[in-house]
């Protein structure tokens, strides 16, 4: 895959401790398009790249969202292309799942349901007044402007706030 701000390049090889096939996927950046960038000077990327553990998501500057990887944790974004396409400010991971902050203060996500990839049950509190998204290993948590805080994914993990609701 290529666009104008970078190439997707993949690399295969077998893991020397076993016989399962590995593929990689790494960035390479055209820094000819762009003489005074450096290799790992992010200052002045137009791309920025976040993970997890079985996919990729990149953050273009033009505010859309570029995702692959396993499907079901994240590669697959095309339920929400719609929603990522522009105006978004930030990416946020977990384990499995992804949750954007838009430049409106609304949050998306996809991913695996029960870690944070489904917020369907707080829609309405994260559809404004988002400043910041935090997580855990499988769940989300949204600081909205008014100090309250909105948590969705693996109760276990910090996705249910219920108990301590009142102090938060």
């Amino acid at each position: 895959m290529v666009t104008n701000d970078c190439q997707v390049a993949t690399k295969k090889y077998r893991s020397p401790s076993s016989s399962r096939l590995i593929l990689l996927l790494y960035l390479a950046v055209d820094y000819t398009s762009q003489p005074n960038l450096q290799p790992g000077d992010q200052s002045t990327r137009s791309y920025q790249e976040y993970s997890n553990a079985n996919s990729i998501a990149v953050l273009k500057s033009n505010g859309s969202v570029v995702t692959w990887g396993l499907a079901s944790e994240g590669g697959d974004s095309s339920a929400v292309t719609s929603q990522i396409s522009s105006d978004v400010a930030q990416i946020f991971s977990n384990y499995s799942a992804y949750a954007v902050l838009k430049t409106n203060g609304s949050v998306v996500t996809w991913g695996y349901q029960s870690f944070g990839g489904d917020s369907s049950s707080v829609t309405a509190q994260i559809n404004s007044g988002v400043v910041q998204i935090f997580s855990t290993s499988r769940a989300f948590a949204a600081l909205k402007s008014d100090g309250s805080v909105v948590t969705w994914g693996s109760a276990s993990n910090g996705g249910d706030s219920s108990a301590v609701a009142n102090q938060i």
